[in-house]
C-alpha cells in the first residue's frame, strides 16, 4: 500500500476487528492489504501516472484519488470485482488521466 492506510480502509468499509485469535486477525488485516494493493494499481493503470508521477505532480495524493483508490478496495473486498465498470470510480478520476 503506498497510500492508503489499514484504518482508512476498515473505516470506509465498516469493518471492525472481529477475531480474538491474534493470528486469526493478522491474516484477514493482511487480506485487507492486499485488495488495497490491487485497488491503488487499478487507479495507477487507469490514471497511466505511478504513485511517484502523482507525487512529483501534486506533491501529495490528492484527496479524489484516495476516494477512488477506497472505491476500488472496496469493490474488491465487499464483492469481488475490479472498480473497471464503477462510474463513480471513472468519473473521480477522469481529470487526472494521462494525455495520450
Amino acid at each position: 500500500m503506498d497510500f492508503l492506510t489499514l484504518d482508512l480502509i476498515k473505516e470506509n468499509c465498516r469493518i471492525e476487528d472481529y477475531s480474538r485469535d491474534k493470528g486469526k486477525q493478522r491474516e484477514i488485516d493482511n487480506n485487507i492489504r492486499k485488495c488495497a494493493d490491487k485497488g491503488e494499481k487499478h487507479v495507477y493503470e487507469y490514471i497511466g501516472k505511478t504513485y511517484f508521477d502523482i507525487i512529483k505532480e501534486y506533491g501529495e495524493v490528492p484527496i479524489t484519488i484516495m476516494q477512488a483508490a477506497l472505491i476500488a478496495t472496496a469493490d474488491i473486498i465487499l464483492y469481488g470485482r475490479a472498480p473497471t465498470e464503477n462510474y463513480a470510480f471513472k468519473a473521480i478520476l477522469k481529470p487526472y488521466k494521462k494525455d495520450k
